[in-house]
C-alpha cells in the first residue's frame, strides 16, 4: 500500500511542476510585454497569450508524463523523442517571444530615460539568455543521450 501511495505522489508533483511551469512562461511573457511600466494593457495580447499558455501546458503534461513514465519503466526511443521535442520547440518559441518583447521594452525603457527600470529589464534580458542557453544546452544533450 506504501508503494501505491508514492506512485501516485508523483503524479500530484508532476501535476504542480506542469502548473509552474506554464505559469512562469506566461508571467515572464507579460513581463517582457511590458504590463503597467510601458503598456497599460495587453488586450491585444490575450489570444495569444491564451493559446501559447494552451500549447504550452499540453505539452508540458506530455512530457512530464513521458519523464514518470521512463522513470518506472524503459520507453520506447520514438516515444521519448516525440514527448521531448514539442516540448523543446514550444520552449524556443516562448523564450524568443519573451526575447523580443524585451528588447522591444528596453528600447522604450530607454527613450524615456528611467534609469533604474532599464538597469531591471536589462538585468532580466541577460537572465533569461542564460537561462535559455542552459535549456537549450541540456535539450540538445539528452536529445544525443537518446539518440546514441
Amino acid at each position: 500500500m506504501i508503494g501505491v501511495e508514492k506512485y501516485y505522489l508523483n503524479y500530484i508533483t508532476g501535476a504542480l511542476t506542469v502548473i509552474k511551469m506554464t505559469s512562469v512562461i506566461l508571467i515572464a511573457l507579460v513581463v517582457s510585454l511590458g504590463y503597467k511600466i510601458t503598456r497599460k494593457s495587453i488586450f491585444k495580447y490575450t489570444l495569444r497569450l491564451s493559446v501559447l499558455g494552451f500549447i504550452y501546458f499540453v505539452c508540458s503534461i506530455i512530457f512530464v508524463i513521458e519523464k514518470l513514465y521512463s522513470s518506472h519503466k524503459r520507453t520506447m526511443y520514438a516515444v521519448s523523442i516525440m514527448a521531448k521535442v514539442p516540448f523543446y520547440c514550444v520552449n524556443a518559441v516562448a523564450f524568443f517571444w519573451i526575447l523580443s518583447s524585451l528588447t522591444k521594452t528596453i528600447v522604450v525603457i530607454r527613450k524615456t530615460k528611467q534609469a533604474f527600470k532599464l538597469k531591471l529589464f536589462n538585468n532580466f534580458y541577460y537572465a533569461v539568455i542564460i537561462i535559455f542557453s542552459i535549456l537549450v544546452l541540456a535539450g540538445v544533450l539528452q536529445l544525443l543521450i537518446l539518440v546514441f
